[in-house]
C-alpha cells in the first residue's frame, strides 16, 4: 500500500536494543555515581533518550541495572587482567582498577544490599574479581613484588577495604580516598624480604 513505511529488519532492531541498552548502563552508571542510589528512573531514560517503557524493557528494577553496571566493570578488570598478565607489577595494577571500581560503585552496592538475593549477588561478583586477581597475584610473587604469604582471603579482605575506605563523600572525593586506602595497603602487600635482608647485611657489615 502505498505511504507505508517498510518493517524494520530485525538484526536491525536487535542492534538498535542493544545500543539503547548500553546507552542506558553508561548514563546509570554516571548519575548512580554522581547522584547516588535514589536518582529516578524516569531521570535516568530521559538523560538516555528512551521512554520509561523502554528502559524497564531491559531493566525490571534498580538492581538488574546495578548488577548490569557491575557486569561491565567485571568485562573491563578481565581485559586489564590480560594485558597486564605478563608483568612483575600485574597484581598492583589490577588492584588500581578495582580501586577505582570501589570509587565509583559504592551507590551500586548500597542498591544490592537491600535485598538478600542482592547480598548474595554482591558476594558473586566479588568471588569473580578474585578469580581474575588471583593469577595476578601468582605472577607478582613469583617476581618478588608481593609477599608470598597471601591467600583468597587476604584478597577478599583487600577488596573490603577498598569499598569500605571510599566513603560516602561525592565521587572525586570517594577517588582520592581509594588512591590513599590503596597506598596504605600496598605497605602490607608488598614483599619487603629483600629489602629488609639488605638492611641486615648493611647493619652487620
Amino acid at each position: 500500500m502505498q505511504g507505508e513505511q517498510p518493517p524494520v529488519p530485525a538484526r536491525a532492531q536487535r542492534a538498535d536494543a542493544s545500543r539503547n541498552r548500553d546507552e542506558i548502563v553508561r548514563v546509570a552508571r554516571a548519575e548512580f555515581d554522581e547522584n547516588g542510589v535514589d536518582v529516578p528512573l524516569e531521570r535516568i531514560a530521559h538523560l538516555t533518550g528512551v521512554s520509561r517503557m523502554t528502559l524497564s524493557r531491559h531493566f525490571a528494577d534498580r538492581q538488574e541495572l546495578a548488577l548490569a553496571i557491575f557486569e561491565t566493570d567485571i568485562q573491563r578488570l578481565h581485559e586489564i587482567a590480560a594485558k597486564w598478565m605478563e608483568q612483575p607489577d600485574a597484581f598492583l595494577q589490577f588492584l588500581k582498577a578495582v580501586s577505582d571500581d570501589c570509587a565509583r560503585s559504592l551507590a551500586l552496592s548500597e542498591i544490592l544490599v537491600q535485598s538478600a538475593s542482592g547480598l548474595e549477588k554482591l558476594s558473586d561478583i566479588s568471588r569473580r574479581v578474585i578469580a581474575i586477581a588471583r593469577p595476578l597475584l601468582l605472577v607478582s610473587q613469583q617476581h618478588g613484588v608481593l609477599r608470598r604469604d597471601l591467600t583468597d582471603d587476604d584478597l577478599s579482605i583487600v577488596i573490603g577495604m577498598l569499598l569500605g575506605g571510599t566513603g560516602k563523600d561525592r565521587s572525586e572525593m570517594r577517588a582520592k580516598r581509594g588512591a590513599r586506602v590503596l597506598s596504605l595497603l600496598l605497605e602490607g602487600l608488598l614483599d619487603r624480604t629483600e629489602l629488609e635482608d639488605a638492611n641486615y647485611s648493611h647493619g652487620r657489615s
